[in-house]
């Protein structure tokens, strides 16, 4: 199938009464969704990860939490990166940066490699090695220490965001094997096969 009718199952999939989003948080989501499919699949990386990610940390807001000076839809701390939080506020350059400064770094530390056959594979299970690359994204970069209380915490972080991830996944299987045939539907765009 094609992309395009990919990128309609995936704005459908934030649609689900299974997850915990306002409206505008949903719109959100669909209007970002494609550009986070299109920069993961770029870097080699699971896009339901990505959604995971920025489902668990904003729900697609663009937040400012003051508490630990983090800002944007990733929650990224800009005093480790040369961005203000008002540049931080942006999709793109929230996505772009959780990448440059956590998602690739991380990813070097581990031997995880994501395939794109794999999103439309019901049975794939993110590995060990996504986990432990979300779970340095919730720790930051100042968290080493098995025994310090932001370990324990991205720990617990870390399973949060694959059992999101799996459901996502799961979420996006159902509708696409449901409406597959049906998607081209969906708007004016057409989705050629």
């Amino acid at each position: 199938m094609t992309k395009c009718m990919i990128i309609k199952a995936l704005m459908l999939m934030w649609t689900h009464s299974d997850l915990d989003m306002n409206e505008q948080d949903r719109i959100n989501a669909m209007n970002n969704t494609e550009l986070v499919y299109d920069y993961s699949l770029r870097n080699n990386f699971d896009p339901f990860a990505v959604f995971s990610i920025v489902y668990n940390e904003s729900r697609f807001r663009n937040l400012e939490d003051l508490n630990t000076a983090s800002c944007g839809a990733f929650q990224i701390a800009h005093a480790y990166v040369p961005y203000s939080c008002a540049q931080l506020k942006e999709f793109r350059i929230s996505l772009e940066i959780a990448f440059k400064y956590h998602i690739l770094l991380y990813k070097e530390k581990t031997d995880y490699h994501f395939d794109e056959t794999k999103v439309l594979d019901s049975k794939y299970k993110a590995p060990v090695s996504l986990k432990e690359i979300l779970r340095l994204y919730a720790s930051g970069p100042n968290c080493k220490n098995k025994k310090e209380e932001c370990y324990l915490q991205s720990e617990t972080k870390a399973k949060t965001r694959i059992k999101t991830r799996n459901k996502l996944h799961a979420i996006f299987i159902d509708i696409y094997k449901k409406y597959s045939g049906n998607l081209h539907l969906l708007d004016n765009k057409k989705c050629t096969k």
